[in-house]
């Protein structure tokens, strides 16, 4: 899914000349989940292709509600960044915190903002906007997924 949102993200004006800032809930998430679907590889996989392989720079990554062990999944991945990597902005926030990050304008409403956003609702517009570009992509297994509210998206600029 995270790809999926990358490619989607691109299609964006601006994201491969301004660079994409990343914001990732973890309110409610498990560790455990992660070791059931995540595995070392995978995650030096994920690390060198928006590293070498993405046509768009992560500038920014904002982490909202970190769990107590995002620093050793930190600790973890950091051998397989690159210096310049290394050197981007990172923030361990909590909610409240977004507003010193964002304008109303530029967050949805779950994070305090003024967009109001459906996620299942926009999934179905992605599929039919990959359907009708003659494109194999079937939203359906994200949507009887877990009910994830976690993964937003954030529209404009980082304030």
């Amino acid at each position: 899914m995270g790809f999926y949102l990358l490619h989607r993200a691109l299609r964006e004006p601006g994201a491969q000349t301004n660079g994409i800032a990343l914001l990732i809930d973890f309110t409610g998430f498990k560790f455990g989940r992660l070791l059931r679907h995540v595995r070392l590889s995978d995650m030096r996989r994920g690390v060198h292709m928006m590293q070498e392989c993405s046509p768009a720079h992560l500038n920014v990554l904002y982490i909202v509600n970190p769990p107590k062990w995002i620093e050793t999944l930190l600790g973890i991945i950091r051998p397989f960044l690159r210096r310049d990597t290394l050197q981007k902005k990172l923030f361990l926030l909590d909610r409240a915190e977004l507003s010193n990050h964002f304008a109303s304008k530029q967050l949805v409403s779950q994070f305090g903002g003024a967009i109001a956003f459906d996620w299942h609702a926009q999934l179905e517009r992605w599929d039919a906007d990959e359907t009708a570009r003659g494109l194999d992509f079937d939203v359906s297994g994200f949507l009887q997924e877990d009910n994830d509210d976690s993964i937003q998206l954030v529209r404009g600029r980082v304030a």
